[in-house]
């Protein structure tokens, strides 16, 4: 089995990035599964969470991070055909968008009979801006799921798309208020 994460940027230092590093090397050693992390973002090299050896991690090397709205544009259109590029014919069973940006984008990938599609948010549900509301809302129903930060975001959203889950975070940002993880 192959699972391929989309990031748009693996080198910062945050939790989603650390996440998508130790779940991709876990389930390569727990499973031997084929994992791979691709960045739209272009890699430094020393990157803030290395995963597993066995795990690929590659890049489009495309600077999203221009000054201006024209210079982000066309990163936006450039970044959409090499994501198309990079991922037609490939051999991938899950392929999982990390963020908004990188769940949209994967939206506009051709449906495939043996391609899961997911879109992981990495923020609160109305954290987004307006624009990247409307663009979930007009993509997020053409993949086969979606999982959401919070229970409450699950709530906000769970009757417009299917096969929409929250996973908790296994620690809690108030520590008196202990997350819990067991399924209920």
């Amino acid at each position: 089995m192959k699972i391929t994460f989309l990031i748009a940027d693996f080198n910062l230092p945050g939790g989603g990035e650390r996440a998508i590093s130790n779940l991709a090397s876990a389930l390569y050693r727990r499973y031997s599964y084929q994992t791979e992390i691709l960045s739209i973002q272009d890699l430094a090299e020393n990157l803030p969470f290395k995963p597993d050896p066995a795990v690929t991690v590659g890049s489009l090397k495309i600077n999203l991070k221009g000054k201006g709205v024209l210079a982000k544009l066309v990163s936006r259109i450039v970044s959409v055909v090499a994501v198309h590029s990079e991922l037609r014919g490939k051999k991938i069973d899950y392929l999982l968008g990390v963020g908004v940006y990188p769940s949209v984008l994967m939206a506009t990938l051709p449906r495939r009979r043996s391609l899961v599609r997911i879109a992981c948010e990495h923020n609160a549900w109305t954290a987004a801006p307006l624009i990247w509301q409307i663009l979930r809302k007009a993509t997020y129903c053409r993949l086969e799921g979606l999982v959401v930060l919070t229970k409450k975001d699950l709530e906000l959203v769970g009757e417009q798309y299917r096969n929409i889950f929250s996973i908790p975070n296994a620690r809690s940002f108030y520590p008196e208020y202990p997350t819990n993880v067991r399924k209920t």
